[in-house]
């Protein structure tokens, strides 16, 4: 056991493999469920309610932003009751089950949003688009009439994937690069005053370098995990300065994917509203990766059937990559925008570790990026001293998952400095966790939905 405890210390950050891969789209499935909730932490409001006939594209929710979420699929309202999403969070779905219909035109979408196409402004076009204007700041508070396009000084389009297993932006970039460098133009028309930045990995800078218009930097990136940790790293590879605990948008810098950036290009070009994904599949052992375009709320089962990676019989799923993704319980939850890639893990892979006890070595300090106390952090969560766990700053961690990787004790590292975030400002008592039921709606909305498909007897779906 020490000697694999060493190893485990000893570990280096990984590395990412570049996959070239075929994007296969996943057909329509039965139905979706939608959750409340997406990366801006910003909960919608329905617009419609149980039993509502909706048709594709149809807006069936707003946040506070104006930020619209669109039904990718006609049919039914089946159902609304809370689930646990993807990113561990319970919140409130909507389930629809797939019906006939046909899609919405641009101008009902409009109408529905409340403005008429011609006198739409480009914040307008996205919002309704389902899309949030990236030069505007996430909290509702912070927008003011300052956050415009032209206020811009830095854009900085991302073309790699910081995460091992995935490779989205990588196979977004070399398959339609052509479309890339029309959005550079694109965005170079809507934000005139920003610097135009490309990141890619070496071995694609070097591919595309003769086809990148000299007025677009071209960033190379390397293979190491930790030199592609987007946050920490944008001033050394940009050279430009900036706070990473900051709201972009607050310091004049708009940062978006390849694929955000086709998924803008085609709200205002092409009037098309944000609902379908890319989404990397990977299996550890057996090596295997697929990558794939889902409709938001298409289930982990659905993508697993479809792409034959059901056939492994996991022991663990996890939603994102090895690094950063969080391990379901359910293999029925629904992925949404906010998720690139499902990973899996085999029984054998899956090693028990020396126990949960810290030994403070260290590991988990020395490797951290943004330079946190984790071991103390930890520590201070494990006993329910939120307060003090504040005094070490949890709040600037980027939740790389370096400190779980190294850590030999294999700790939820991760978890403790997320509640370090959650709790921090409340007493040093015993926390009042929100009662929230283990009992999930997935399977009894598979069941209706998907009648001719049993649930499935896999470990996965019984966590």
């Amino acid at each position: 056991m020490y000697l694999k405890s060493l190893t485990q210390l000893l570990n280096k950050p990984p590395s990412v493999r570049l996959i070239s891969d075929e994007i296969l789209d996943i057909p329509e499935p039965d139905y979706v469920v939608l959750p409340m909730d997406y990366t801006q932490r910003e909960l919608y409001s329905w617009a419609v309610k149980i039993g509502d006939q909706v048709h594709q594209n149809q807006i069936i929710a707003k946040n506070s932003m104006g930020v619209c979420l669109h039904t990718p699929i006609s049919g039914t309202v089946f159902d609304i009751k809370p689930i646990w999403s993807e990113s561990g969070n319970h919140i409130p779905a909507m389930c629809i089950t797939r019906g006939a219909g046909k899609p919405v035109s641009t101008a009902e979408i409009f109408e529905q949003y409340g403005i008429s196409q011609p006198e739409a402004s480009v914040d307008d076009q996205l919002k309704a688009m389902g899309i949030h204007p990236p030069w505007l700041p996430l909290s509702t508070a912070a927008v003011s009439e300052a956050h415009t396009p032209d206020a811009i000084k830095h854009l900085v389009v991302v073309g790699y994937d910081e995460e091992p297993g995935i490779n989205i932006q990588y196979n977004l970039l070399i398959q339609k690069l052509d479309q890339v460098l029309q959005g550079f133009s694109f965005l170079k028309a809507l934000m005139p005053n920003a610097s135009r930045i490309l990141l890619a990995d070496k071995q694609t800078c070097d591919q595309i370098n003769s086809q990148v218009p000299a007025n677009v930097q071209l960033e190379s990136i390397p293979l190491k995990y930790s030199a592609r940790l987007l946050a920490v790293n944008i001033p050394k590879l940009t050279h430009i300065k900036f706070d990473h605990n900051r709201d972009y948008a607050l310091q004049n810098m708009v940062v978006i994917s390849i694929e955000r950036l086709l998924v803008l290009m085609a709200a205002i070009e092409e009037n098309q509203p944000f609902t379908t994904k890319y989404l990397s599949v990977s299996n550890k052992v057996p090596s295997e990766h697929k990558l794939v375009r889902i409709h938001h709320g298409t289930s982990i089962r659905s993508v697993l059937e479809f792409t034959g990676f059901s056939k492994h019989h996991p022991e663990s799923i996890v939603a994102g990559g090895p690094m950063k993704g969080v391990a379901q319980f359910n293999n029925l939850t629904p992925l949404t925008r906010s998720c690139d890639g499902i990973h899996l893990i085999g029984e054998g892979d899956i090693s028990s570790g020396s126990g949960d006890n810290c030994t403070n070595c260290g590991a988990c300090t020395r490797i951290c990026p943004v330079n946190l106390q984790v071991h103390l952090i930890g520590r201070y969560v494990e006993f329910e001293d939120f307060t003090t766990a504040m005094d070490f700053h949890p709040e600037h961690c980027i939740e790389c998952g370096l400190c779980s990787y190294v850590c030999p004790a294999q700790r939820p590292l991760i978890q403790f400095i997320k509640l370090a975030n959650q709790y921090g400002n409340q007493k040093n008592e015993h926390i009042q966790q929100t009662q929230c039921s283990i009992e999930s709606p997935l399977e009894e909305w598979e069941q209706h939905c998907s009648p001719a498909t049993a649930v499935a007897d896999s470990p996965a779906a019984n966590h």
